[in-house]
């Protein structure tokens, strides 16, 4: 690598929920971390480590207190400096955010889609009370 890196193992859960802590490729990676043969962790994007801060913030924890730095290619950070943990914890978040908002999205689609629920583009309009014309008073008057 440009850095003088040596790549030690390449670890890919494909078709594995970035949600879920536990993954077997992530799991054999901190047994190497466990056992003391990474300096630091490479990956593409920091939502591909985790979606959720729940599971991040005891991974990086465990990294930290090993001394085992976290660099992120995509959002070009590396977890050695006070700023990389910064911008790592940011990221972390609205990697959940994102996930959150995501299931709520598909959770919204798929009850309107339910017999007898409006559709995501059907609309009703309604009369709020206290807001109709009459509360505002008829057109010419005042």
């Amino acid at each position: 690598m440009a850095q003088g890196w040596t790549v030690q193992d390449v670890y890919v859960d494909a078709g594995v929920s970035g949600a879920k802590a536990s993954r077997p490729a992530l799991d054999a990676m901190l047994g190497a971390v466990h056992a003391g043969q990474v300096d630091a962790v490479l990956v593409a994007k920091l939502d591909r480590l985790s979606r959720s801060m729940g599971n991040l913030s005891p991974l990086l924890a465990d990294l930290d207190g090993r001394g085992v730095a976290l660099v992120s290619i995509a959002e070009s950070f590396d977890s050695a400096s006070p700023a990389g943990r910064l911008m790592r914890n940011m990221l972390g978040s609205m990697a959940e955010w994102e996930r959150d908002v995501i299931r709520e999205r598909t959770t919204s689609g798929r009850r309107a889609h339910r017999p007898g629920r409006l559709g995501i583009r059907q609309r009703r309009a309604v009369r709020l009370p206290g807001r109709g014309r009459a509360s505002r008073g008829a057109p010419g008057s005042g």
